[in-house]
Order: structure tokens, then sequence, then C-alpha cells
């Protein structure tokens, strides 16, 4: 206990409470008197209950003396007090097995024993309606509020009904002695329920429903077609105004154009994200004379950091030429027009007509993630979009058949961003507009991640005659991960597939970015490429990626990962070591 003192007078603060185990009145006597003791860890159950005597030296008597919180190990007594130990089932067989050898009340002769004390605490718990669990819970929760049952829940489902059993007997008996729970218990008890079971939860006490309300409220979902859509949204805010101050997270199910204006009628001070979706086609709509008058009632959100818009009417059942996508108006930029913002992601939209909104409409200074997913998008208004953003990290555009800009419009529209975008992310598939000069991104050195179509990227590569100066001025020179989109996607018939990979150049291409890294990319860590999971990588290039600690795969086309957990990943920040 002394070195224990001297620890936490030299960490200073970092150890905050002493606890001890297994310890007697005598010891803890001794040690209270070196330094303060919060907590002590006993066996003690309705089943075990010799520390109260002198046998266990009347430990919990010595802990109130000094004012020692018990905290109890094992409150249902190793599983004796757990409603079908009686029928041998509660371990199974493995488990019996294991505690008849090692634990002395197993053991053969003790265990019928126990078991017909057990039958007698069961019947007690019978005639209250509850189990022998929840009446062991209660007893000892009923020996003070300085006890604390330490609780592990190996079983969820089936322990977790115990609490919500326990809870409502305790609420259900409210004179026993003034009975509460630590918060302790309530905290641990909500960290293994699942959201919806939080509103049960919230019904078994005052302080457990006070604790409870704003996790509960935190994180709010809508349901389409349901009491709990957008509309009952409002109608909760309007009846409980309350509720406003502890939402964090939207998720709305629904595209409802006049309820979704109303919730953003609300002041909702510590709103961080929205996600609004909907699948189908839009029904909920409203003219433009009436999204004017809702407009004029929407509140800011000053903390509204992340945006998500995604409406989407089942795009893969049509192909692109056909494909149909809501069509936003002037009067819609309003949904999305939120100074905080710092990622802003768009999808299966028609964005076209905001091209005639005015700047003001779009106060991104401080975005710094766009992703544009499948929807119509012009260069006028991505010019909007991109003009007040003053430091973009992450690009990410998946567009088909047709680009909204040129390769030397992309690179006048992104140039200002060059220091400070760390991923552009470019899904572009099957793009027919023709262009064979390749993207030059050779001087945006921020950019860590990058993925694209190598005619994308790179040109005509297949038939250029030096394809490591076509590569070495097309590419960022700071690259860690390059992934290589629509890589030997054509059909080849007759078996030869690998053969016409090999004719056009694929595998030729990544053995010329491993061979020549230190002149191309020195600082890449991995070289990944979609749509050809059939390819086969030679050994020998095999074996000098791996000589440039270079690691090579093939991704499906939804491998899709955080690109901030690649950056925040420690071996981002390694630099190559020279080369002698």
């Amino acid at each position: 206990m002394r070195a224990l003192k001297e620890l936490k007078k030299e960490l200073k603060g970092k150890i905050k409470h002493v606890g001890l185990c297994a310890v007697t009145s005598a010891s803890l006597r001794r040690t209270s008197k070196i330094s303060p003791v919060t907590a002590v860890q006993i066996g003690y159950s309705a089943f075990e209950r010799h520390v109260e005597g002198e046998q266990g030296t009347c430990i919990p008597k010595t802990c109130r003396e000094l004012g020692i919180v018990i905290i109890s190990m094992l409150p249902l007594g190793r599983g004796l007090l757990i409603t079908n130990f009686i029928d041998g089932t509660v371990f199974g067989e493995q488990g019996i097995a294991i505690r008849s050898q090692f634990i002395p009340r197993f053991m053969k002769g003790n265990r019928e024993k126990n078991i017909q004390l057990v039958t007698q605490f069961k019947t007690l718990a019978d005639k209250k309606g509850i189990t022998t669990s929840q009446l062991a819970l209660v007893w000892l929760l009923k020996e003070g509020d300085d006890i604390i049952p330490l609780i592990i829940l190996q079983d969820s489902n089936a322990h977790l009904n115990k609490c919500y059993m326990l809870l409502s007997h305790i609420r259900k008996a409210g004179g026993m002695g003034g009975l509460t729970l630590a918060p302790e218990i309530y905290k641990m008890i909500m960290e293994e329920l699942e959201t919806k079971e939080w509103f049960s939860l919230m019904l078994t006490s005052k302080a457990i429903n006070h604790l409870t309300i704003p996790s509960f409220y935190r994180k709010i979902y809508t349901r389409e077609k349901t009491a709990c859509d957008t509309r009952g949204l409002v109608r909760l805010l309007t009846k409980k105004p309350w509720i406003k101050d502890l939402v964090h997270y939207l998720v709305i199910d629904e595209m409802d154009e006049a309820a979704y204006r109303e919730l953003l009628g609300f002041d909702l001070p510590n709103l961080e994200a929205v996600l609004l979706q909907h699948e189908g086609k839009v029904k909920l709509v409203i003219d433009e004379e009436e999204k004017e008058r809702l407009n004029q009632s929407i509140i800011p959100k000053s903390r509204l950091t992340n945006f998500v818009l995604n409406i989407m009417i089942n795009p893969w059942s049509y192909s692109p030429e056909r494909r149909r996508y809501p069509r936003f108006t002037i009067n819609d930029a309003i949904l999305f027009k939120h100074s905080s913002l710092t990622r802003l992601r768009i999808s299966y939209v028609d964005l076209t007509a905001l091209e005639n909104a005015s700047d003001d409409m779009f106060p991104f200074e401080n975005l710094t993630h766009l992703l544009i997913e499948i929807s119509c998008i012009n260069l006028e208004v991505f010019n909007k979009m991109l003009s007040p953003v003053k430091n973009l990290a992450v690009f990410r555009f998946h567009q088909e058949l047709h680009l909204p800009f040129s390769f030397r419009e992309f690179r006048h529209l992104f140039w200002k961003f060059r220091h400070t975008l760390k991923v552009l992310k470019l899904e572009w598939r099957r793009i027919q507009d023709g262009e064979t000069t390749g993207l030059d991104l050779s001087d945006f050195p921020a950019l860590r991640i990058l993925l694209g179509d190598p005619e994308v990227l790179f040109g005509l590569w297949k038939t250029c005659p030096d394809l490591v100066d076509q590569l070495g001025r097309r590419l960022p020179p700071n690259i860690k991960i390059l992934t290589l989109i629509q890589f030997c996607w054509r059909d080849v018939n007759d078996g030869t597939q690998q053969a016409a990979w090999d004719q056009y150049g694929y595998v030729g291409l990544l053995r010329t970015i491993v061979q020549n890294k230190g002149e191309l990319l020195p600082y890449l860590r991995y070289l990944l490429y979609q749509d050809s999971d059939k390819l086969m990588i030679p050994d020998k290039l095999a074996e000098q990626a791996e000589e440039q600690k270079i690691e090579m795969w093939s991704t499906e086309s939804s491998y899709d990962p955080d690109p901030l957990e690649w950056l925040n990943s420690p071996w981002y920040h390694e630099e190559p070591q020279e080369e002698s």
C-alpha cells in the first residue's frame, strides 16, 4: 500500500482510487491508515455469507465503519443461484465436469445438498414471481446502498432478461427500505443493451430513467409508413420540446419534403449528423410555393458537421442511360445549407438546377469531405459548391458514361486543393467522352490515397513507348495507396483470359509500378486492383513487391474502407528509408 501511495502521488491524478481484494479486517484497517481505500471486493452473496461472521473477519461491518464500498464478487454464488442450476443445464456437461473437479460446492455429495438449499431459495423466489437470480441480486441490494454486485453478462439475452426482471421488481417493491441501485450498475446494464431495449429500462426507476434518457434520444431513427416516421418525430418534438437538446444524430428513413422542413424548423443545438435516405419514388412532395413558405422557418444547425442525402430508386435495375433521379430545385438547396458542415455526401440526385442558386446557398467554408455518387451534376454546380471550400481533404466522385467536365477543367477546379487534398477516389466507369491524355496529378503533393481507372489516370498507357515516363508525368509523388479500377474487366472467351490480360499489359503495368517504385512512388505501401479477381500475379512479381514492401491484392468494387482509418494508421506516418 505504501508503494501504491507513492505511485499515486507520482502519477499525479492518473490513479484516482485504490481498491483491495480478499483482505481481512485487520489488514484493511492497517492499509486504510496508510492511504484511503475506496472499495473492497469480496465473495458475498445470499449463498456465501461467511464474511459477515468471525470466520470472514466481519469485513462488511469493517467496510461500513471505514466508509468503504463493497464490491460483491460472484453475487450468484458461482452459478448456484441461477434458476436452472437445479436441473443441471446452466453450465452444460462440460461446465459441470470442470466445476466438479475444482470447486468443492459442485463436487459429488456437496452438489446434491446445495441443490436442496437452492430449491428452498427458488420456492421463495417463486412466491415473489421472480427468478432465483433476481432474488439473489435484490437481497444484495437490500443489504445496503454501499454494496455493488459485480455482474458478468455471458449469455446476453438470458442475463439481460434477468436484469429487466430485477429492475422491474425493484420498481414494484419501492418500499423495501428505500432500495436504490448504484449508478455504476445502471451504466453497466445500459452498455449491454441495444438502443431499442432502453425504453423498457427507463420504466424501472426514476434514477435509471434520468441516466438513460440522454442516451435514448442521442440518436433518433424514423421509419417510413409507421407512427415513427418523420411526421411522427415532428409530433414528438412538439409534445416534448425538452428532447431537442438531447438529439445528436438523426437517421431519416424517408423523403417527406414537408415534414423534413418542419423538423429543420426546430432548434436542435447539439445535432451533429443527419442521414436522409429514401428508397423508391418520392411521393410526399410539395410545390415550390410551399417549399418557400416552410424554408423561412428553417433554423441553421450550428453543430451539424455530417450530412448524407441518399435517394435511391434501385438504380441497378436500369442501365445508366435509362436512370432517372429525383430533381432538386433551388428551394431544395437549403436542406444542406449548414456552414458547420465538414462532410457532405449526395447520392442518386439530380442537382443540375442548383446552378442558378445564389452563392450563399453553399456556405461550405469548413467542408473537408465531399462525396458525390451517381448523380446528375454539372461544372457550374461543382464550382458553386467548391468555391467557398478552403481545405478539402477527401473527394470521391462516382460517375458513369459521361463526365461533367474535361480533364483540364477538373485540374482547374481542384488546383487550389493540391496542398490539402489527401484522398481522391474517381470511380469513373464506362466513360465515353474519349479523352486520351490522362489526368495530370503530378503536382498534387498532398495526395496519399488515389483510386481510378488506369486509362483515366495515365491516358493511352498500353501503347505508350515509355511507360515509366508516362506514369511519372501523371502520378502524384507521395501516394501510399493506389487502387486501379476496371482493371482487366474485359470478357475473354476460350479460357485465354490470363493471356489476354498479359497481352493488354495489365500485369506489365503492375510490374512497371513495382520495379520503379523508387522513381515513381517511393512512399507506396498498397497496390490494389478491382474487377480482376481471377488475375494471376506471377511469383516473381509477387517477390519483387515483397522486396519493395508493397502489398498487392485484388479487391471488390464494394470495398471502400473509411480513408480516415488508413490515414490514422501507424504506418501512414512512416517515411521510407533512404536507399543506399
